[in-house]
């Protein structure tokens, strides 16, 4: 039988509110900040010279990997985050364990790697026009749309905890990936830079 595990907890269930805040909190509503709920996230490694690898890859997650440093590369449900040579975060719909099992063998007979990390990370949204400027506040990357362009992503950190930041579209929209013992910290992290400009916290985005 091939049941999926009931989803955890969200780490910022403690913290987490919805409605409008900052400083004219009443017209500040188009920054939005939002926790994220992937269905599921997972590291692939593997070489890049090796076309098994890639296919099997591609075969089963319906997107390819992104071969240029600091991009990311979207098909469907599914997006697919470069994170250094040989190794990639997959994420995308939720997935059974015996789906993973089965990802897990036709990677590894392809010489590559398979870790299931979903449970181990937290998403957190943000999007709107002082989106760049809310991350720039506590980030030294520089997030303007010619540096930092749809499909870009970047591995540093936010404030005092380790992100990767991937720029999902133009409005701007931008998604930040982190250990989930930090989901707290960061939290703070960005609800305090957004609040010179006025935000809103909007339901959990499960996708």
């Amino acid at each position: 039988m091939s049941d999926r595990a009931p989803a955890p907890v969200s780490s910022l269930a403690p913290v987490y509110k919805t409605g409008t805040f900052g400083a004219s909190a009443g017209n500040g509503s188009i920054n939005v900040l939002a926790e994220r709920r992937p269905g599921s996230m997972i590291n692939i490694q593997g070489e890049t010279d090796s076309a098994a690898f890639l296919a099997a890859v591609k075969l089963h997650f319906a997107v390819e990997l992104p071969i240029e440093p600091n991009t990311s590369l979207a098909a469907g449900a599914a997006r697919c985050h470069w994170l250094g040579p040989n190794s990639w975060l997959m994420v995308g719909p939720p997935l059974t364990t015996d789906e993973v099992a089965m990802r897990h063998l036709a990677i590894s007979a392809a010489k590559g790697a398979l870790i299931d990390v979903s449970s181990g990370r937290v998403v957190l949204r943000v999007r709107g026009p002082r989106a760049a400027e809310i991350l720039a506040k506590n980030c030294g990357l520089d997030f303007h749309p010619r540096r930092f362009a749809v499909g870009h992503c970047a591995q540093s950190l936010y404030g005092r905890v380790a992100v990767l930041i991937d720029k999902f579209d133009a409005e701007p929209g931008f998604d930040l990936f982190a250990a989930r013992s930090y989901a707290g910290s960061l939290w703070h992290e960005l609800t305090h830079a957004a609040g010179e400009y006025g935000y809103r916290v909007d339901p959990p985005v499960m996708a």
